[in-house]
């Protein structure tokens, strides 16, 4: 028996403040990198040197997470923002991709593959030992928040293919909470910075180790959770017939 036919999907045009909104948001992003790009422009091309001079004073052993998470600080804190905005935009665009009017979105069908639901019953837990170590590591030898929230993106990733997706609601707030959690993380530390030291991002020597790993924390889980959300905005959706 053929399935039913199903008719074209037609997107909804995105709301109108929200189209400007996206683009003030972009124009500014644009912004503030051609001015960084422009400040940068007389400025030595090498800080090697440097950075192996500052490291002792960074609080990690691992000079690209010294640069990433301490002198670059607020760059990475752009490059989270970014990842929000992306998650952000690919969840818009996903609510305003309906089933057609003659059909309705249906719970994922789950997988008759045991080979894939034993991937995801066995390789959870090794995902999060893994992601956790990357996490550690990080200060030390190559490693940190970006490799770890990707290693622990591909544990979701996983049950969504067997069916068995998690979380099931991605309107929940702690849901939510999560995508936010990693530039948020970045907002406090430098307001906090900045009434313990009178900068932002000057971390204090003693306690920079400590600063730098609770960040890195809060953007692995925010990095996997937004890694999460791109995979199920470009897949597609389950429908059956009204």
């Amino acid at each position: 028996m053929n399935a039913p036919e199903r008719p074209p999907v037609m997107n909804e045009p995105l709301h109108g403040v929200l189209r400007g909104l996206l683009a003030i948001a972009m124009l500014a992003l644009g912004l503030i990198l051609a001015w960084s790009f422009w400040a940068q422009v007389s400025a030595p091309t090498s800080l090697t040197d440097t950075v192996m001079a500052e490291l002792p004073r960074s609080g990690v052993a691992n000079p690209v997470t010294a640069v990433l998470l301490n002198f670059r600080a607020f760059d990475t804190m752009l490059e989270l923002a970014v990842l929000l905005l992306v998650a952000v935009t690919m969840g818009v665009l996903r609510e305003h991709s309906p089933a057609p009017a003659t059909y309705q979105t249906a719970p994922l069908p789950l997988s008759d593959s045991p080979l894939l639901h034993s991937l995801v019953r066995d390789l959870t837990p090794l995902i999060i030992l893994i992601g956790g170590y990357l996490l550690w590591i990080g200060a030390k030898e190559p490693g940190g928040a970006f490799q770890a929230g990707a290693v622990l993106a591909s544990a979701p990733v996983l049950a969504h293919l067997a069916g068995r997706p998690w979380p099931t609601d991605q309107k929940s707030s702690w849901f939510r909470g999560l995508l936010v959690l990693g530039t948020g993380a970045f907002l406090i530390s430098a307001l906090a910075m900045q009434a313990l030291t009178g900068g932002y991002f000057i971390y204090p020597p003693a306690w920079a180790g400590i600063w730098i790993l609770g960040i890195e924390t809060a953007a692995t889980l925010s990095i996997a959770v937004t890694l999460y959300v791109a995979f199920r905005a470009v897949m597609p959706v389950s429908t059956v017939p009204t």
